[in-house]
């Protein structure tokens, strides 16, 4: 009998990608050099002390640390040592003190959060010198109290900044368990006699985009006869991070559509499973399937 070989092209259509990610870079500030020397500066404090607007903040929030933008921060000097954070040149700023350890908190306003949401955090931090590290926290309570704060869920942990070039920090799987006003405390921790702590570019992104990815492998037999009936087989992967309401499989021999066929609701990281049959051509001596797969619907 002749032998007919079969070269099988599968491909991944449609990976729909809506990222977007909200980071407010604003400004570039001269970075000082490492120093072992200190110099004590007075530094503004614009935070206002009355009470926080609760509620009149809603995400993609960002606070860049300038005069405009303080209204609902507030500040918990929590080891009652008058050494807190200030702000200067549109950053905020801890500066140490030679007797206590740190223990401060920058509290954002009051942002309205929901149950099943996934939000975005980052914060740009940086040491006066890589000479006197610096610690922090970042955590999220129900209320502006150091207390609360303290036994609340930690978005970003124990973090030693030895750096004076402003980074990054960030934790992009921040959730809470019931719908409600939430408050995003920086916690100075640094040991006692240490320098300055900066920080700048505050963001609390919404809800993480949703990002369509499906990919797909096709598999059928290497070999057959010429003129015989073939089952392909197309298993298609959810890897994005949004669950799937519809997509179309489509099945090619040569080319060709042979077959299309719809898939229902996908899971993240779930697969689903598709066959077609295809008689080859007698007079064939190979042939090339592939498989695509496209989303139907975009959220």
């Amino acid at each position: 009998m002749k032998k007919i070989y079969m070269i099988l092209a599968a491909m991944a259509l449609l990976t729909l990608s809506l990222n977007a990610q909200l980071k407010a870079k604003k400004k570039v500030v001269a970075q000082p050099t490492a120093t072992t020397e200190k110099v004590d500066i007075k530094f503004d404090r614009y935070f206002p002390s009355g009470p926080v607007r609760a509620g009149e903040v809603t995400p993609p929030y960002t606070c860049g640390f300038s005069s405009d933008e303080l209204d609902g921060w507030i500040l918990i000097d929590a080891n009652g040592d008058n050494t807190s954070w200030s702000v200067s040149s549109e950053q905020a700023v801890y500066q140490y003190n030679s007797s206590n350890a740190a223990n401060d908190w920058l509290v954002s306003p009051g942002i309205r959060l929901q149950a099943g949401k996934t939000y975005k955090f980052y914060v740009d931090t940086k040491a006066e010198s890589s000479y006197f590290a610096e610690r922090l926290e970042v955590k999220m309570a129900s209320a502006a109290d150091a207390t609360e704060l303290s036994n609340g869920t930690t978005i970003i942990g124990s973090t030693v900044v030895d750096y004076t070039t402003y980074q990054t920090i960030s934790n992009e799987n921040v959730t809470v368990s019931a719908d409600g006003i939430y408050y995003i405390g920086i916690h100075a921790i640094s040991d006692a006699d240490k320098y300055r702590l900066w920080i700048d570019n505050f963001v609390l992104d919404g809800e993480a985009d949703p990002v369509h990815d499906l990919s797909i492998a096709l598999s059928a037999p290497a070999t057959a006869g010429a003129g015989s009936t073939v089952t392909l087989t197309a298993t298609v992967t959810n890897t994005g991070n949004y669950d799937e309401s519809g997509y179309t499989v489509n099945f090619t021999a040569n080319g060709t559509t042979i077959a299309t066929q719809t898939g229902g609701t996908l899971a993240q990281g779930a697969s689903a499973t598709f066959t077609t049959t295809y008689t080859t051509d007698a007079n064939a001596s190979s042939v090339n399937f592939g498989a695509s797969v496209a989303c139907t619907e975009v959220h």
